[in-house]
């Protein structure tokens, strides 16, 4: 059956109508309907996290606290002379990248644990942290975890951060990021690029709070 030339244009325009509705509808939503508050600090601020975690509701954060001190460009020889507690880097025969050039972005960070004494519950997962720079905010920095257990041996491979209740403790966090050499290229071979001088955004915890420390390196 064939509809009339009203109908079908009748049709048309209910469907245009629709899909305009639906548009706003999304566009309102994303607007109003962000899933974490942002709160924006600064280096040398005391960041209170009050339940606010990096990935997992079970980071139970009350309690803990933590501060940037300062942010560095650093290369990773320089990494290893200063803070490593075995001088030996471990042999990646699939990483290029060049060990004296600028790669790493190192903060200097103070945790610190108010809980009661005895309650052990509670840790940072650095696992969810990261540090983007403000002009390339398509370039998320991970935590390089070999680098950082050369520095703190006893985390063992772990990503959790804790320390004691009544405690403070001080780390110095490599964040780098890799990019493949090449394409075609053999498989897993890559490299750090050099980083640049300029402001970057270091994101702590992701919910309920959105904690980003505003750093300069």
């Amino acid at each position: 059956m064939n509809l009339s030339r009203p109908i079908r244009l009748g049709c048309t325009g209910l469907v245009v109508l629709l899909l305009i509705v639906l548009g706003y509808r999304i566009t309102l939503v994303n607007s109003e309907g962000l899933p974490y508050g942002i709160a924006l600090h600064s280096v040398g601020d005391s960041v209170e996290l009050n339940g606010a975690f990096a990935e997992y509701s079970t980071e139970n954060t009350d309690g803990f606290s933590f501060s940037v001190n300062s942010a560095e460009l650093m290369s990773i020889n320089e990494y290893i002379d200063r803070y490593s507690k075995d001088s030996v880097m471990p042999n990646d025969p699939y990483d290029t990248t060049d060990p004296n050039e600028k790669t790493l972005a190192v903060l200097t960070i103070t945790i610190r644990n108010d809980k009661n004494e005895g309650d052990e519950r509670g840790y940072l997962d650095s696992l969810g942290w990261s540090l983007i720079p403000r002009n390339q905010k398509e370039r998320w920095l991970r935590v390089d975890s070999t680098l950082f257990n050369l520095s703190v041996p006893q985390l063992g491979g772990a990503y959790q951060l804790s320390v004691r209740p009544g405690t403070e403790y001080t780390i110095n966090v490599p964040f780098s990021t890799s990019v493949v050499d090449g394409f075609p290229a053999q498989a897993g071979l890559g490299h750090k690029p050099t980083l640049e001088s300029g402001d970057y955004d270091f994101i702590a915890t992701n919910l309920p709070v959105r904690h980003i420390v505003e750093v300069e390196l």
